[in-house]
C-alpha cells in the first residue's frame, strides 16, 4: 500500500518547526515534529538552526511558511465577476494596496465571494521580497529549495475545518481564530470555514499573565474593531482558541468577560493521529508553540493554498528543470547512441562469426560435393560402359517372342554401329508385317525398316523372303555380368 508523506518548515521569531505527516488511506499520522530555539535574530542563528534542525532528520521535498508579521491582508472590493478581469485589476491596483513598491512583494489574492450587484470581494496578500529572500538565501546555503512558499493564515483555517469534523465543533458561519505560538498569535476571520482576514500580533503563550495579558487582550480588540470597521464579513459568532499553553484559560474568561460570545479551546495536535514513535510532540507542545499552521496545511483540508514564491524563483527552477531536462535527453540520446553502436557492433561481430561459420560449413560441404561429384562421374562412366553392351540372349529372346508361328529365321547379323538385320522366310505378307508392328513397338528396337519382301515358289509352294534392319535400344538392356 502506497504511503505519502508530506512535510512543512516553519519559521518564527523564535523557532525552526519540521512537521511531517504520513498519508495512507484517509487516515493522516503526525510522523515528524522537530523544533528548534532560535539563539537570536539575524542570519547566523538561523543558519545554525538548519544545520540542527536537518542533522536529525534531512529534508527533501517541504513547503515553506513565514513569518505571519512579514505578510500583510487587505480586502478590496472590484467591479467584476470574471477571475481574469479580477486578477489584471489586483496588478494594476497592488501599488496603491501597501507601503512597497510593486518591484519588492510578492503578492496573490483569493476571491471571497461574487455579490449579486456584480462585485467580488477580494483578499490580496503581500508580502515584501526582501523577507521571502532571507528565509530563501538561508536555505540555499544549506543545499535546500522548498517547493511552495505558503500563508499561514491559510493554515490556521484549514486546520479548523479539520476540527470541525473531528471535534465535531458547534456551527457557526463566522468565527475568529485566536491561534497563540510562543511569542506571537495568528487572530484570523473565517467565514463559512474560509480565510476572510488575518492579522499578526507580537504576544503570545508566553504573554498569558496578568501583567501582559491586557495588552494581548488589547491587540484582539483592536484587530476586530478593524475586521468591523472594513466591513471585511459578517459578525462573528464563535471564538476559537488554538493554544497549548497551561495557563490558556485565563485568557479564555477574559475573551468571554469582553465579548459574551461562546469560545472553543483546543490544543493544535488535538484531534490528530501520530505515530506512536513521535517523542517530541508532547514536550514542544508543553513550552506554548504552536503547530497549527503546518498541520493546517498537512491535514489536507486546504485545496488551494497560495503560493508566494516570488516568480522569478519559480523562472529559474523552471529554466534548470528545462535544462537538466535537456542533459538529460541529450545523455539519454548519448547512451542511447552508445548502446545502439554497441548492438551494431555486437550484431555485426555476431554476424561476422556466423559468416564465418557458413564459410567453414560451405568450404567442407564443396569438399562433399566435389567427392560426390566425382563418385557420379564414375558411376555414369560405368553406366555408360554397361549400356553401350548388347546382349544377345536379352535380344533373341525379345525377337521370339515377338515372332509369328509361321515366320522362320535364316541370318541373324550385328554389327559395330549397333545395327541388326533380321533375314527370314515366311509364307504370307500378312506375318512380316504383323512382325515388323511388334519390332515398332517394341522397347528393345528402334528405327525399325523393312528393306525388302520378296515373294518365292519352291517346291511348287510360294513363300516369302525378307529382310528387315533396326536398330537396338541400349538403354532398355539389363546387365548380365
Amino acid at each position: 500500500m502506497k504511503k505519502e508523506s508530506l512535510t512543512i518548515v516553519e519559521f518564527t521569531d523564535t523557532h525552526i518547526k519540521a512537521l511531517q505527516v504520513r498519508k495512507q488511506r484517509a487516515q493522516r499520522l503526525i510522523t515528524q515534529c522537530d523544533m528548534v530555539a532560535l539563539d537570536g535574530p539575524g542570519n547566523e542563528p538561523l543558519l545554525r538552526g538548519l544545520t540542527k534542525l536537518t542533522s536529525r532528520k534531512p529534508l527533501d521535498v517541504f513547503s515553506v511558511l513565514l513569518p505571519g508579521r512579514y505578510v500583510i491582508l487587505k480586502q478590496v472590493s472590484l467591479p467584476t465577476h470574471s477571475e481574469e478581469e479580477i486578477r489584471r485589476m489586483v496588478q494594476l491596483q497592488i501599488g496603491n494596496l501597501g507601503p512597497f513598491p510593486r518591484e519588492e512583494i510578492v503578492f496573490d489574492h483569493i476571491i471571497l465571494e461574487k455579490t449579486s450587484q456584480g462585485y467580488a470581494r477580494v483578499l490580496v496578500v503581500v508580502v515584501p521580497k526582501e523577507n521571502i529572500n532571507f528565509y530563501l538565501k538561508a536555505l540555499q546555503k544549506k543545499g535546500l529549495a522548498p517547493q511552495k512558499l505558503l500563508l499561514g493564515s491559510q493554515g490556521i483555517a484549514a486546520w479548523y475545518r479539520y476540527q470541525q469534523r473531528a471535534a465535531r465543533l458547534p456551527a457557526a458561519a463566522t468565527v475568529m481564530i485566536i491561534d497563540a505560538d510562543s511569542n506571537n498569535s495568528e487572530i484570523c476571520f473565517c467565514h463559512q470555514g474560509r480565510l476572510f482576514f488575518s492579522r499578526n500580533i507580537r504576544f503570545g503563550t508566553g504573554d498569558l499573565q496578568q501583567d501582559k495579558l491586557d495588552l494581548f487582550l488589547e491587540q484582539v480588540g483592536l484587530t476586530l474593531g478593524a475586521y468591523r470597521k472594513g466591513s471585511m464579513g459578517p459578525e462573528v459568532e464563535r471564538i476559537v482558541v488554538a493554544a497549548n499553553a497551561f495557563n490558556r484559560s485565563l485568557l479564555v474568561e477574559r475573551l468571554e468577560e469582553y465579548y459574551r460570545l461562546p469560545i472553543d479551546v483546543l490544543g493544535s495536535s488535538e484531534h490528530v493521529g501520530r505515530d506512536k514513535n513521535i517523542s517530541l510532540l508532547a514536550e514542544n507542545e508543553q513550552q506554548g508553540v504552536s503547530l497549527t499552521r503546518g498541520l493546517g496545511f498537512l491535514l489536507g483540508t486546504e485545496t488551494a493554498p497560495l503560493n508566494l514564491m516570488p516568480r522569478e524563483v519559480v523562472d529559474i527552477r523552471a529554466l534548470k528543470a528545462k535544462r537538466r531536462a535537456v542533459a538529460q535527453f541529450i545523455l539519454m540520446l548519448f547512451v542511447c547512441g552508445f548502446l545502439a553502436a554497441g548492438i551494431f557492433a555486437l550484431n555485426m561481430y555476431q554476424a561476422s562469426q556466423r559468416l564465418e561459420t557458413v564459410q567453414s560449413q560451405l568450404r567442407q560441404t564443396q569438399s562433399l560435393v566435389e567427392e560426390s561429384r566425382r563418385e557420379i562421374e564414375v558411376l555414369q562412366a560405368l553406366e555408360r560402359v554397361h549400356k553401350s553392351r548388347i546382349i544377345l540372349i536379352d535380344v533373341i529372346e525379345g525377337l521370339y517372342l515377338l515372332t509369328p508361328p509361321d515366320i522362320s529365321f535364316h541370318s541373324l547379323n550385328f554389327d559395330a554401329q549397333g545395327s541388326f538385320a533380321i533375314q527370314g522366310n515366311a509364307i504370307s505378307g500378312a506375318d512380316i508385317n504383323l512382325l515388323q508392328s511388334r519390332l515398332v513397338d517394341s522397347p528393345l528396337f528402334q528405327e525399325v525398316n523393312l528393306q525388302y519382301a520378296t515373294k518365292r515358289v519352291r517346291f511348287r509352294e510360294e513363300y516369302t523372303e525378307f529382310k528387315i534392319i533396326c536398330q537396338l535400344d541400349n538403354r532398355q538392356q539389363k546387365d548380365g555380368g
